[in-house]
């Protein structure tokens, strides 16, 4: 009986062991709030890692303004967002408190995402310089970036904030739930996040508003977001609000760690979105990650010395 029950004990303990090992080894991923493109980027990444043995517990935090701040400290391993978010964050912007997080360093560029704003599909705004002086979603304190995305999108027209009527709210999502409430005449949102087909059902119908792609309007676009660009999508992108060719605002999209992540995690996880790049695609609003792109160049963003030494390997550096 003895012998038995140290066995058995034995036993408990090694399997107790190795699930407190197998819990050490999983990673926390950080997201933006469920409905939000953020979220929908990060879960379709995080179901691809897991995939490939690489055990992520997905974490819903609410914007980059919470999730970046716990990135640079280490109690988030990594998280997928934009390169302003990540600019901001390093270079001590104002809406991080100021404070310089030096521990984020990117892994991979992963793809463009396009922005735009937009109307109801019976509006009588019918140019995105129409918009001058209708209720406008603003503040985004959660998600203190998107002020950056949203002024660069107004610097294009030729406008800014106080031309427009601001409605506060904590993040683009919320700002998506005002316009759904009626307390928003021009919207602000990813036109690959799912919450738009939401609120196009919702309305009746909504449009996308072009941007202007004067060279002009292009400087005026990068004197506030500097990594930014402009990006044609058209009818045969199959995005709700889209029916003709549009020049609308866009960002890379990048992965980000803690500077202390191990070498070889971060070989881990390269390699295991490089080698699928299909099933990253699978993921609607992921679908332009090109594998061969993951290594491009994000002007002022400091790369993880471990993803350096990979992509040389791949003959991507």
């Amino acid at each position: 009986m003895g012998t038995f029950f140290k066995i058995a004990m034995g036993a408990l303990l090694a399997a107790t062991a190795l699930a407190f090992q197998a819990q050490a080894q999983s990673l926390v991923m950080g997201a933006g709030q469920q409905g939000s493109q953020n979220y929908g980027v990060n879960s379709a990444l995080a179901a691809v890692l897991s995939e490939n043995g690489i055990g992520i517990n997905l974490e819903s935090y609410g914007g980059s303004g919470s999730i970046l701040p716990l990135l640079n400290s280490g109690d988030t391993d990594l998280w997928a967002g934009g390169a302003p978010d990540v600019t901001g964050a390093i270079q001590g912007a104002e809406y991080f408190g100021g404070t310089k997080l030096e521990n984020v360093r990117i892994i991979a560029r992963l793809f463009s995402t396009p922005i735009g704003i937009f109307v109801k599909a019976d509006s009588p705004i019918n140019s995105a310089k129409d918009i001058k002086g209708k209720t406008f979603p603003w503040g985004f304190t959660a998600q203190p970036s998107q002020r950056i995305d949203s002024g660069a999108i107004l610097a294009n027209l030729g406008l800014t904030i106080d031309d427009m009527k601001p409605v506060l709210v904590p993040s683009v999502g919320a700002g998506g739930d005002e316009y759904l409430a009626g307390n928003v005449e021009v919207g602000f949102f990813a036109l690959r996040a799912g919450k738009m087909q939401e609120i196009d059902a919702s309305v009746g119908g909504i449009r996308f508003l072009d941007l202007d792609d004067s060279a002009e309007a292009l400087e005026r676009l990068k004197a506030v977001s500097p990594t930014a660009e402009l990006m044609k999508v058209g009818p045969e992108d199959k995005i709700v609000g889209v029916s003709k060719e549009l020049d609308v605002y866009a960002f890379n999209q990048v992965l980000s760690v803690n500077a202390d992540m191990p070498a070889d995690v971060v070989e881990k996880i390269i390699m295991a979105l490089y080698n699928n790049p299909d099933k990253v695609r699978a993921a609607r609003i992921n679908q332009d990650f090109d594998p061969q792109k993951m290594a491009n160049e994000i002007t002022g963003l400091p790369w993880h010395p471990a993803a350096l030494e990979v992509y040389k390997k791949l003959g991507l550096r």
